[in-house]
């Protein structure tokens, strides 16, 4: 069952179930504050967590606990920030200097360097050019976490996994890095993304312009319309309307052979 926390933890027996349910925290929300030029609002600060608190948190629960096992849910995850899904692989091992990462491609405009004038350098290239995100990019990182997980993982995935979720566990299946369950997301891995809000001048009908291409890590697959895991694992609405998970199950009968 999905809960109201961006991310939390239960250690159930033997295993650590984390349900990581948006790629959004105060470290992040600072950065967007920097990138758009918007003011700090208090009340944020006093209520958004720190992901990267968060992790130490349970790392040291598991670790007084003797936990070596973890289940990452995302499956209620709409995306957020992808420097979270980085910090997330951190904890778990994974140098992200050394992995295939996705390519991320900005199509340079007016409209863009209006929105985000202290995050893009508009002199370095031409208007409608496509420049990559790495050059142009002028913002700090995350906080880099310290602690590792060193046992085993699993991720649960589904159709509302989105945007920078969907965006973490494409790099994970075409790296290899863990095994994913659950079923089919509803988003294409290759596909644009990052908007900007627009408002029609005369009828103030408020929209989104996208302004990124993100192509994912394993090119040959580009023009696969959605993320498969790999283990799929159907659910029926009765079963969810019974609070019946049928993900939670397939890992009590199989962590032995798959964790």
């Amino acid at each position: 069952m999905k809960r109201d926390d961006l991310f939390s933890y239960q250690i159930i027996e033997d295993k650590c179930y984390l349900q990581f349910n948006a790629m959004y925290d105060l470290q992040s929300y600072l950065q967007l504050c920097q990138i758009t030029g918007t003011k700090v609002e208090d009340n944020y600060l006093n209520f958004l967590p720190s992901f990267s608190d968060f992790i130490d948190k349970m790392d040291a629960d598991l670790k007084q606990h003797h936990i070596q096992k973890l289940v990452v849910d995302m499956r209620y995850n709409g995306g957020g920030n992808s420097m979270l899904g980085d910090q997330l692989l951190q904890y778990l091992g994974i140098d992200t200097g050394t992995i295939s990462r996705y390519k991320t491609l900005v199509r340079k405009s007016d409209f863009l360097f209006k929105c985000m004038p202290d995050f893009y350098d508009c002199s370095k290239c031409k208007s409608e050019e496509l420049i990559t995100m790495g050059d142009f990019e002028n913002l700090h990182s995350l906080p880099k976490i310290k602690n590792r997980f060193e046992g085993k993982v699993i991720f649960i995935q589904g159709q509302n996994t989105f945007s920078s979720a969907n965006y973490l566990l494409t790099t994970v299946k075409d790296n290899h890095l863990f095994s994913i369950i659950g079923t089919p997301t509803s988003q294409k891995p290759t596909c644009f993304g990052d908007v900007l809000p627009v408002e029609l001048p005369f009828t103030g009908t408020k929209g989104y312009i996208s302004h990124s291409f993100f192509e994912r890590p394993d090119v040959r697959r580009n023009e696969e319309y959605c993320l498969y895991p790999e283990f799929h694992i159907p659910m029926s609405m009765d079963e969810r309307l019974n609070g019946i998970d049928k993900c939670w199950e397939w890992i009590e009968m199989n962590i032995m052979y798959y964790l």
